[in-house]
C-alpha cells in the first residue's frame, strides 16, 4: 500500500514543530491536520510540488510503500526504493550515539554534501 508521509521528512529535516511549519508554508488547519497524521488519501500536485519546493525533496521522499501479504512485491520491483523500513531515516538517533570526534566528522561530511564538494 502507497502512504503519504510528509511527517518522516520533517522530522528527517530537523523540523521541531511541524503544524507551525506546515502552516507557515500556507496550508491549511484542516490539510495540516490530515498531513501530521498521515490521514491525507489524496494530494493535488500543486500541493505536493509546493512540499517538495519547499522542503527540497522529491515526490518519492514524501511517500512510502508498505509492504503486505496482499501485494508482495518482486524483488526487482521499483517501489523497495521507497519501502518503509523500521530503520529509516534515523539521524539523529544514529549521531546521539557517536563520539563527539564522530560527531565532527559527520558534520564536516555534510557541509561538503552542502556545499558540492564531497570528493566526487
Amino acid at each position: 500500500m502507497l502512504r503519504f508521509n510528509v511527517k518522516r521528512v520533517l522530522t528527517a529535516k530537523g523540523v521541531r514543530h511541524p503544524s507551525k511549519h506546515l502552516r507557515e508554508m500556507g496550508f491549511n488547519r484542516h490539510k495540516v491536520a490530515q498531513m501530521r497524521s498521515n490521514e491525507r488519501k489524496h494530494i493535488t500536485v500543486a500541493d505536493l510540488g509546493k512540499l517538495c519546493y519547499k522542503l527540497r525533496c522529491t515526490p518519492n521522499d514524501l511517500f512510502q510503500w508498505l509492504s503486505d501479504d496482499k501485494q508482495p512485491l518482486d524483488p526487482a520491483h521499483p517501489l523497495h526504493d521507497i519501502l518503509c523500513t523500521s530503520h529509516d531515516l534515523e539521524l539523529v538517533t544514529t549521531i546521539s550515539t557517536l563520539t563527539m570526534d564522530q560527531i565532527k566528522e559527520v558534520n564536516r561530511y555534510a557541509r561538503q554534501l552542502q556545499n558540492g564538494t564531497n570528493g566526487k
